[in-house]
């Protein structure tokens, strides 16, 4: 759920208001500001800071949109869309922190407020030209800040949410208390975002590669093309039968049994499914959360909805954003992810969640050597990928390159299969011992 707060902080903010209400209405107002105290970063998911006002005398319920038209002409266009669902009580205000993810595209950001009977308010916000990394500190100015923009930060301004942290490439703390929720997501920033990290070391290409050694299940063409014809050979029997003698019995017959083999096979013949590759990356260092990857892959054209706020890793290649839309729908304390699957055009995203619960089964030791199994065996690294799991392997073999001797990998594996889809869940435990 979107964290409410008492007022927006202090930022570039522009406020552009349409009143669209009846005459006996006052307009709603919208601020808007993005980044921490107004600094957005390219290509982390920077704080959106909405303020919404409400003059009336009446409760405001209503949709907020937010959309960013994302590309350039030679990347192609894509849109991201945030839909958050709100009640605001009569002559109230509030503040909601939202999380947006930066990418190249266009430097404005949309903002729509609508009810049932139409736009409220709208405004436009202008982006600033992204930094590449923040600084933060808490207290007196450290003498060894980075030469990236520095920011003072107050222990109440730091968010529980660790992907909103994303921007902060330090932070330095000096020696504050902070309550208990940021006592787990400090850990889950240092771990997964604070390069390097397994987030810096984990690009597209690696899960696209695990996801292609996972094949797509295919439709069981050889007993649909048996029961076909075992099907016309018995209607044509039975045909014969009811035009020479008038048996229309051995022809219910056999309908019957066509129709109850139809609905078998739609319960139980599986279609072209969707394939769903998930990754999560646990530290021991951060005991509260975790690092997922997901991969999405199928062979027609379908809509797929995620739990979550999930960010999704574009290619690179020329006009491959085109048409990968992502909405994201916030609504009271439940967050979805929406997006299209197209054939051919995997879709690969990224999220910080809580830890799941898929057990570990196995512990390797990374090694001089080589890497030491639980049976007590030396294995070169490459014996050591064969090995292992199909859709592993690639993940596996970039996660070593940023493990050291003494550290340890732990290794799970779950699969789920549902009529239109089969997830697989491959889970990572990460040991190390540096501080």
């Amino acid at each position: 759920m979107p964290e409410v707060t008492g007022s927006s902080p202090v930022g570039s903010t522009i406020i552009v208001l349409l009143f669209l209400l009846p005459s006996w209405a006052l307009g709603a107002n919208l601020e808007a500001t993005l980044g921490w105290q107004g600094v957005p970063v390219d290509g982390a998911v920077n704080p959106l800071y909405v303020r919404i006002a409400n003059p009336n005398p009446d409760v405001l319920r209503g949709t907020l949109t937010i959309s960013q038209r994302i590309g350039s002409l030679w990347r192609g266009w894509a849109e991201r869309t945030l839909e958050l669902a709100l009640v605001l009580p009569p002559r109230r205000s509030s503040t909601y922190l939202l999380p947006w993810p930066l990418h190249p595209g266009e430097h404005t950001l949309h903002l729509s407020l609508r009810n049932q009977a139409g736009a409220l308010a709208e405004a436009e916000l202008s982006l600033t030209t992204p930094m590449e990394g923040l600084a933060g500190y808490i207290g007196p100015p450290p003498g060894d800040l980075p030469p990236q923009p520095s920011i003072p930060l107050a222990p109440s301004q730091l968010s529980s949410d660790p992907l909103l942290l994303s921007p902060f490439r330090d932070l330095y703390l000096g020696g504050f208390s902070l309550p208990p929720e940021l006592r787990e997501t400090l850990p889950a920033w240092k771990s997964f975002l604070r390069e390097p990290s397994p987030r810096s070391f984990l690009e597209r290409e690696v899960f696209a590669k695990a996801l292609g050694e996972i094949p797509l299940t295919r439709r069981p063409l050889g007993i649909i093309a048996a029961g076909t014809l075992l099907y016309l050979g018995a209607l044509y029997f039975a045909v014969g039968r009811l035009c020479r003698e008038g048996n229309w019995r051995i022809y219910l017959v056999v309908s019957l049994i066509a129709m109850g083999g139809s609905l078998l096979g739609t319960a139980y013949i599986p279609g072209e499914r969707a394939v769903e590759a998930w990754w999560e990356i646990r530290d021991v260092r951060a005991p509260a959360y975790s690092l997922y990857f997901v991969a999405l892959a199928t062979k027609e054209d379908v809509e797929w909805e995620l739990p979550g706020f999930w960010i999704e890793l574009l290619p690179t290649e020329e006009s491959s954003w085109s048409g990968r839309d992502l909405t994201w729908v916030f609504a009271f304390g439940d967050k979805r992810s929406s997006l299209t699957i197209a054939p051919g055009r995997e879709r690969i995203l990224w999220t910080i969640a809580p830890r799941g619960k898929t057990p570990v089964e196995e512990r390797f030791f990374v090694t001089l050597e080589g890497i030491l199994t639980p049976d007590g065996r030396v294995l070169s690294r490459e014996s050591f990928r064969r090995g292992l799991r199909r859709g592993l392997r690639p993940v596996v073999e970039k996660l070593l390159d940023y493990l050291s001797p003494g550290d340890a990998i732990c290794l799970g594996y779950r699969r789920e299969e549902g009529k239109a889809y089969v997830r697989h869940e491959f889970t990572v435990l990460l040991e190390r011992t540096e501080n």
